[in-house]
C-alpha cells in the first residue's frame, strides 16, 4: 500500500493465475476484494492483477 502525496492510497492486489483453479477461490476473492475497496472510497486507488501464466511460486 502506498500514501500518494494528495492523501490518496494506491493499493495493488496480485495473484497468480494458474492458482485460478484452486479450492480456497483466492484469485476470485481477490478480485471482488479489489471491487468492494474500490467502491468503499474513492481516495483509495484499487489495481488487480492476475499474472498470466504463474503459479504460486512464480509470482
Amino acid at each position: 500500500m502506498n500514501q500518494g502525496k494528495d492523501g490518496d492510497i494506491s493499493f495493488l492486489l496480485g495473484v497468480a493465475e494458474l492458482e485460478g483453479n484452486h479450492k480456497s477461490g483466492t484469485n476470485e476473492n481477490a478480485l471482488e476484494l479489489s471491487k468492494r475497496l474500490s467502491l468503499k472510497d474513492s481516495r483509495v486507488n484499487v489495481q488487480f492483477n492476475e499474472s498470466e501464466g504463474e503459479g504460486h511460486l512464480s509470482v
